[in-house]
């Protein structure tokens, strides 16, 4: 939980400076998480499948955000991902 405490001094204008850089570190306010199912496999590498059409989002480019970030932060090698809604690309 996030509770922003403001001036009531100050121009509006500082909240929202406040959540666009809280959304540059990837924290949503005031929004549901994309439904995103992850699940860790014993072997057979990265499986992906959208249950329904993504426009923005590709195998290839979910490959590489796989790679940056599940194999070298995480070192999860086999996993399986299942996309239960439309993501676009900024709510990875």
């Amino acid at each position: 939980m996030i509770f922003l405490c403001l001036d009531v001094l100050k121009p509006l204008g500082h909240k929202a400076i406040i959540e666009h850089e809280l959304e540059g570190f990837g924290i949503r306010l005031n929004k549901k998480p994309p439904q995103i199912n992850f699940r860790i496999k014993e072997k057979g590498g990265l499986n992906y499948n959208p249950a329904v059409e993504q426009s923005e989002l590709d195998k290839d480019l979910v490959q590489v955000n796989t790679r940056n970030h599940c194999n070298k932060q995480v070192r999860v090698f086999d996993c399986a991902l299942v996309n239960s809604e439309r993501i676009q690309n900024t709510q990875r």
